[in-house]
């Protein structure tokens, strides 16, 4: 494949897969190259539409970055008949920001099959799930830490004057190095330059994250910030925005109806979060200007 050319491309004898890690729009393995662990994404080559030009992508993004907070991608692989490509990325030794919200540990149990299980609300914020229902106990602390770790992430992201495109907490993951956690940005399928016009060629993003102006095949910085907003308002509340509904009427009304409770004990916070998903990009912060806003919150 001439466009994978300028890569590096490394012997799929020397990469040794191991456990399946994910599986949502792609698999994605831990795997074993030259005895350092790694991550290999699995890109089938579909016999009808051919070769998928987002590893390309992936590539030009991912092996250009130097940042503790973009994931590095190393190189490509595929097997005998390229009918399997494989993106050889950075390992995670821990999980998406999205499974890290949903551990059992930030989640009380107050009512089991509709009844009541005696355990005492931590915090206002609630998951419901037909007749269960469960307390959000991470700490404010915490939220805060997660929250500023995902901005730092951003900047870093910026620093390359790349437009990711689809933010959301299943594409930031959770990086433990020692006793440090911080976030780190993956997927750069949907990624562009800040060079590049604002125009694309087809809508990029998941529903509940995207701002408006994707749904018209506009992409730009502002847009991250919409979905950063959103991602922030899940992180404090717990509650998921991309099911049930792919229109974006439905999930920006769950959003703001998430954001409500957020304003309710946390006033400050809200107005930031609010400022992020604002209909008209232009006037969104910037990601400084969002940054500056965190660091001025007060959280114990």
């Amino acid at each position: 494949m001439e466009k994978l050319s300028t890569f590096n491309y490394i012997d799929l004898k020397h990469v040794q897969l191991e456990d399946e890690i994910d599986k949502s729009n792609l698999s994605v393995y831990k795997g074993i190259c030259n005895g350092l662990d790694i991550a290999i994404k699995e890109y089938v080559v579909d016999k009808e539409y051919g070769f998928d030009d987002t590893i390309i992508n992936e590539l030009s993004i991912g092996s250009n970055i130097i940042s503790d907070r973009l994931l590095k991608i190393y190189g490509y692989s595929y097997n005998n008949d390229k009918t399997i490509y494989y993106l050889l990325m950075e390992y995670i030794n821990s999980g998406s920001l999205s499974n890290y919200i949903n551990q059992d540990k930030y989640s009380l149990n107050i009512k089991n099959n509709g009844r009541g299980t005696g355990e005492t609300p931590c915090s206002e914020y609630y998951i419901h799930q037909g007749k269960n229902s469960w307390n959000y106990i991470m700490s404010e602390k915490a939220k805060y830490s997660i929250s500023i770790s995902i901005l730092k992430a951003i900047q870093s992201m910026y620093k390359y004057n790349i437009i990711h495109g689809d933010i959301k907490p299943c594409n930031l993951v959770v990086h433990e190095d020692g006793e440090n956690l911080y976030i780190k940005v993956i997927d750069y399928g949907s990624c562009k330059h800040k060079d590049s016009p604002d125009k694309i060629d087809y809508v990029v993003g998941t529903t509940g994250y995207y701002a408006p102006e994707q749904m018209d095949s506009i992409l730009n910085h502002k847009s991250d910030i919409y979905s950063i907003g959103v991602t922030i308002i899940e992180l404090w509340t717990s509650n998921i925005f991309n099911k049930n509904t792919d229109k974006f009427n439905v999930s920006r009304n769950e959003v703001l109806k998430t954001l409500r409770t957020i304003k309710d004990n946390f006033p400050e916070l809200e107005n930031i979060l609010r400022k992020c998903i604002d209909l008209n990009y232009k006037k969104r912060p910037d990601i400084e200007q969002l940054y500056s806003m965190f660091k001025e919150l007060n959280v114990e």
